[in-house]
């Protein structure tokens, strides 16, 4: 017997933003935070908050970003002084760590998407699922790519620019190097020996 799956989404908060593409262009945005919820047989999982950013095809088309941890955690970016003051902010998300920077219409809005959004991400890093433990000597290299590439000075970003992508790529190309320590041979040992 198969189960069944059913969604249930409502949104709980919606906002017009601006939202910055190619280091140059702000286009209006609209922001929306949707409660998803699957339902398996009619017994329903956990809500996981959504972040939702409806914009023009020509800038890429709409975006859905989990909110709820996962293996690839929503951080938000570092903000200077002058990010806000112009009411600016942004996070970094996905497998290949894309970057979003947004601008506030005003103070109010502002202080309410920047809350609401770091609250969502420290709860969701709290909750973060624990996986497998890495087998081998070393940190996991997905792992520690995604940590080093968490963070930026760099504030400006786009969506499509390749300074925003993880140079590490999607992790195939790693390979694992098991390192041993060799021993000295009997030749080496007694020739190092006869020096001294």
């Amino acid at each position: 017997m198969t189960a069944t799956t059913s969604t249930l989404r409502w949104t709980t908060l919606e906002t017009s933003m601006q939202m910055q593409s190619c280091h140059l262009f702000w286009h209006k945005v609209t922001l929306k935070i949707i409660l998803k919820r699957e339902l398996i047989d009619c017994a329903p999982s956990r809500e996981v908050p959504m972040l939702s950013i409806h914009r023009s095809r020509r800038f890429g088309g709409d975006v859905e970003i989990e909110l709820g941890g996962g293996v690839h955690p929503v951080r938000m970016l570092p903000v200077s002084g002058k990010d806000v003051r112009k009411l600016r902010f942004g996070l970094v998300h996905g497998p290949r760590r894309k970057r979003i920077r947004l601008c506030a219409p005003n103070v109010a809005t502002y202080d309410r998407w920047e809350m609401l959004l770091s609250v969502a991400v420290a709860k969701a890093a709290a909750e973060r699922p624990t996986f497998p433990l890495w087998p081998y000597p070393g940190p996991s290299p997905s792992l520690s790519a995604l940590e080093a590439s968490c963070f930026s000075d760099d504030f400006g970003f786009s969506d499509n620019d390749s300074t925003d992508v993880n140079k590490g790529g999607d992790g195939r190309h790693h390979r694992l190097l098991h390192v041993t320590q060799r021993t000295p041979s009997r030749s080496s040992s007694s020739s190092s020996s006869s020096q001294w």
